[in-house]
């Protein structure tokens, strides 16, 4: 799915308005009913409303939500900005709200006293056309109802929220809990400085031709995507009747040190619950017994130290090589790593301390083997790239990142983010808080590993494991409960979500 900008947004409504020969009216009225129907649904029916219009098309929507309210006997109270240029949908939807025999309040100091504390808020003063800050005066009114205790419904974007770009400083937006945004999620919706405005974000699918525009050409694929389940069809490998252990890739994990074996063990066995044919484990010799005994279907062998990694090995014997899953930053693993950089042909992942060490050692970033993936939490990416002041700013360096080093980077949080060598960036849609525990990079890391070993690109590799990675988590989740769930909860759904993820695409 595509992440469209407030410009995207307007071309795809124009263009659904022509081929569908209807009114810019008509397209308001549907993308309106549609946030009745979840406010309908979602919200207790027993409760009263105020709805605040701005002079604006997004204004227009709040007009038809307070009229649709009201044709089903809901109590609703609207205040409206003073009408100095009403757009002119937003007057149409004005005169048929008014039709109703309907009044209405202006919006200023006296008339926000009026507005129950117990009434659900419905924000339609500002869209997402927005691109400057709120005028004093409004931006007062917008402080003041943020300190309203009332449940409060954002229309498309909270007022006053950039949404394509980061928030001003000092810069006012409505908070809302919940965020109803048409068609398509907006950038800034995917970074923990904006939850605050935005809260919970819901996208309401108003109809839009947003394919067949793209497919016209008049309109390009944006920069940033937001990966479906459907946006991944096909990327499986195809296992042939005759396939064998041996065709199906043969996966190293390197890592390990005294103390943290435990990070080998859920890499292993994620690596084995995600299709990989052969997996092997390259560790300190003082965690065999605990890696033979864990995880009896990997084979391992180990390196010349008892407690810390260090040796080397002929990578040519492997499909992908993931490296760093509790392995530590002792001299002779920084050697190691440095090794697989300088023979590994392709296939390779590096996470957790071989990030770390990458960090210390800048000069190994120019010669990272083609098809190599990197799978920083945000911390070791400021390590990388140098401390970034928000999400947004975090983003844009391992954009660059990528950019410079030809890897995939694989940002991990919330919306984790694949950042791609061509500059596109793909938000994952599945996962969720309850994952937020030691390990879970770990098992994130066994997956992606298994999917290189199989032949999949490191940009495919990455985007499939990521959202395999959080629908395991989704489904650890309704199993468990998000506070009692950990990382090898989410391997035990991996079952479940390979299941769900092959027999969408036809696979057995």
């Amino acid at each position: 799915m595509q992440i469209l900008t407030a410009q995207e947004l307007r071309a795809a409504d124009e263009f659904t308005i022509e081929k569908e020969k209807i009114t810019s009216s008509v397209l308001m009225e549907r993308a309106a009913k549609k946030c009745f129907e979840w406010i309908q649904l979602h919200l207790p029916a027993n409760k009263t409303f105020a709805v605040l219009c701005g002079n604006g098309n997004n204004g227009g929507d709040g007009w038809v939500i307070a009229r649709l309210l009201k044709e089903t006997g809901k109590d609703v109270a609207v205040f409206a900005l003073a009408a100095e240029q009403l757009s002119a949908d937003n007057a149409l939807k004005r005169n048929e709200f008014l039709a109703t025999g309907a009044e209405f309040e202006t919006l200023n100091e006296e008339s926000l006293i009026a507005i129950s504390r117990k009434d659900i808020l419905v924000d339609a003063l500002f869209g997402t056309g927005l691109s400057r800050p709120l005028e004093r005066e409004i931006a007062g009114f917008i402080e003041a109802i943020n300190k309203f205790p009332n449940f409060k419904v954002a229309i498309d974007t909270p007022s006053g929220f950039f949404a394509d770009a980061p928030m001003p400083d000092k810069a006012t937006a409505l908070e809302a809990a919940v965020t109803l945004c048409f068609h398509a999620p907006r950038l800034m919706y995917f970074f923990a400085e904006s939850e605050k405005w935005v809260g919970e974000w819901l996208v309401i699918d108003i109809g839009l031709k947003v394919n067949e525009l793209t497919a016209n050409k008049t309109a390009g694929i944006g920069t940033y995507m937001y990966t479906l389940q459907s946006d991944l069809q096909g990327v499986l490998p195809h296992k042939p009747v005759f396939a064998h252990k041996g065709s199906k890739g043969h996966a190293l994990l390197v890592g390990g040190m005294k103390g943290k074996m435990g990070a080998m063990v859920l890499a292993a066995k994620a690596c084995l619950r995600s299709g990989t044919g052969l997996c092997s484990l390259y560790i300190p010799a003082g965690g065999n017994a605990i890696l033979q005994t864990a995880v009896p279907e990997a084979m391992v062998f180990d390196s010349e130290a008892a407690d810390y990694l260090s040796g080397s090995f002929n990578a040519e014997h492997f499909s992908a090589i993931g490296f760093g899953p509790g392995a530590g930053k002792h001299e002779e693993t920084g050697k190691l790593l440095k090794y697989l950089i300088q023979t590994v042909n392709g296939n390779l992942l590096i996470d957790a301390d071989g990030l770390n060490i990458l960090a210390e050692n800048q000069t190994w970033l120019s010669f990272l083997p083609s098809n190599t993936v990197l799978t920083p939490h945000p911390r070791e990416l400021d390590r990388l790239c140098g401390k970034a002041n928000s999400g947004f700013e975090r983003l844009e360096n391992a954009r660059k990142l990528s950019l410079k080093t030809g890897a995939v980077i694989v940002l991990k949080g919330a919306f984790t983010a694949v950042c791609s060598p061509s500059g596109a960036v793909y938000f994952n849609s599945t996962g969720n808080n309850g994952m937020a525990k030691g390990g879970s990079g770990d098992v994130l890391s066994g997956i992606i590993t298994a999917l290189l070993a199989q032949g999949l690109s490191a940009l495919n590799a990455a985007r499939l494991g990521v959202f395999v990675h959080g629908l395991a988590g989704d489904f650890a989740a309704a199993e468990m409960g998000k506070i009692a769930m950990n990382a090898g909860d989410i391997i035990n759904n991996l079952p479940a979500a390979w299941k769900m993820i092959s027999g969408a695409q036809n696979e057995v």
